[in-house]
């Protein structure tokens, strides 16, 4: 496994059946996630440097389809050889995060973008449209992600798991915003603040499909 992750031979291999196989003329869910929590055992050893290092592969393998509770059945074993808040931290798809400093920077940064986020925000109507519109955007973004990472297969709960972190990110941002904006006096209202944020998050996902080589948000640091 540890010779071929990452060049997308493993990805062709769990793509080629997404929905499943057909067994005497009945359709049987091909699971990939739970066939990998139920081997754990066989990986069970003395925790050398080889058993930790193929946990480490299955959970990031985890991690990237966004399978969070089985990623956490990983993590059980990696205990007392890892630190727990090391491990945690992966959990809250950290990668967005850090792309949304950019989406922010993309929004704040360039003065039409920012004129225009201005022109929205004076009118209470406009602003809920502006904001729900790029949420409703950056959920669809996040679904074709997920389903990217998948395979052809519909999987609108994994697609609101990541959404709702995406979610914390973008709540968090808006705070730092607000407190800014009380120690410096940083051009912070709500109106402004919502319309940028949410647009901000939706060039959030972007960069990450765009720079992101091809990898998964949930990709663990």
């Amino acid at each position: 496994m540890s010779a071929t992750y990452g060049q997308g031979d493993e990805r062709k291999l769990y793509r080629m059946f997404p929905k499943g196989f057909v067994v005497a003329g009945q359709r049987v869910k091909y699971g990939i996630d739970k066939d990998i929590v139920d081997c754990l055992p066989a990986f069970h050893g003395d925790f050398d440097d080889l058993s930790i290092h193929n946990y480490r592969l299955l959970r990031r393998f985890l991690l990237e389809r966004f399978a969070y509770g089985e990623a956490k059945r990983v993590d059980e074993r990696l205990k007392g050889n890892i630190p727990s808040i090391w491990l945690k931290k992966d959990y809250c798809v950290p990668r967005l995060g850090l792309a949304l400093i950019l989406g922010f920077g993309g929004v704040l940064g360039v003065s039409p973008v920012w004129a225009g986020v201005e022109a929205i925000a004076q009118r209470p109507g406009t602003t809920g449209i502006a904001t729900t519109v790029c949420l409703v955007v950056a959920l669809l973004l996040i679904y074709l992600h997920v389903r990217e990472r998948i395979g052809p297969v519909s999987d609108w709960r994994r697609s609101f798991d990541v959404f709702g972190r995406a979610l914390i990110w973008l709540v968090m941002a808006l705070v730092v915003w607000k407190g800014a904006d009380a120690a410096i006096g940083w051009m912070f209202n709500w109106s402004k603040a919502l319309v940028a944020g949410s647009a901000a998050l939706v060039l959030a996902i972007l960069g990450n499909f765009f720079f992101g080589q091809g990898q998964s948000m949930g990709k663990p640091l």
